[in-house]
């Protein structure tokens, strides 16, 4: 078998591999929405299914580009939506902006390890989504339902996301994020964020700061993801930007050198 033959072939299978892996996703996701009337952000997935959102995002980190060029794309959208109703969403770009956002919330109610993993892989690849959802959005723009599925989970991500920078004390990330929610919101609805719309910056980064605490969910280190155990052993803040949190000296300067660059950029938190 010649080399662009073997190439090809080994394309294949990891694309039908990622199909199969979206199918299970979009299975997991029907499941939950039926159990829950759609409640899905107030109940989360099983091990299992954290297990299959696992499974998705070291997939989106080795073959990026097979995902983008031979999975997310129309005619696979098109081939699914040709199969049955807009329940669970055709979009394959939908199901895994849809299982990041649950894998997300896991890993920052978890802490530690699963946290930091959470900041520097499963946001990254959700942003690399994000775009590609905001263009499938003008691409169907004439078919409502299907974009209020794209508006819903794209709104449940940005407000993850935010909560999570808020949570480690990235202030100017965080509130990009909900200003972007802001714009993206597809409705008026209960959605906790939009109290921020008539807020400015300052009073958006304070009322993230204090909304986690109302679900137990507490600040983490921004280096290694302990959490504050008490308020008697508060994590400490950045001096210089009064923002990052880190639960000890020694993280703190371990992270020096990647905070030093925003450090000076970030303005004071209130």
């Amino acid at each position: 078998m010649s080399d662009e033959k073997q190439q090809m072939t080994e394309q294949e299978e990891q694309t039908k591999y990622m199909l199969d892996l979206i199918s299970e996703i979009r299975e997991v996701r029907i499941d939950l929405d039926q159990r829950t009337d759609g409640a899905t952000t107030n109940t989360p997935p099983s091990a299992d299914a954290i297990q299959t959102f696992k499974r998705l995002l070291e997939s989106l980190q080795t073959n990026w580009s097979i995902w983008k060029n031979y999975v997310f794309i129309d005619e696979i959208t098109e081939m699914y939506v040709s199969q049955g109703t807009i329940i669970g969403s055709p979009s394959p770009m939908n199901n895994a902006l849809y299982a990041l956002y649950h894998l997300l919330n896991a890993q920052r109610r978890a802490g530690g390890n699963d946290l930091v993993e959470a900041l520097h892989q499963t946001v990254v690849y959700g942003e690399k989504l994000y775009p590609l959802l905001t263009a499938e959005c003008i691409r169907k723009r004439k078919h409502k339902t299907f974009k209020a599925v794209h508006k819903a989970v794209m709104c449940n991500w940005t407000q993850e996301v935010a909560h999570i920078y808020a949570q480690v004390g990235m202030r100017k990330e965080a509130i990009e994020s909900v200003n972007r929610f802001i714009v993206d919101a597809p409705y008026d609805g209960d959605l906790v964020l939009l109290k921020c719309r008539k807020m400015n910056d300052d009073e958006i980064w304070s009322f993230l700061r204090k909304i986690d605490s109302r679900y137990d969910i507490s600040v983490a280190c921004i280096y290694c993801g302990a959490f504050q155990i008490s308020d008697a052993q508060k994590h400490n803040q950045c001096s210089r930007c009064a923002n990052a949190l880190y639960c000890s000296k020694e993280c703190q300067k371990k992270h020096w050198k990647s905070h030093k660059l925003q450090c000076k950029k970030v303005p004071p938190g209130k």
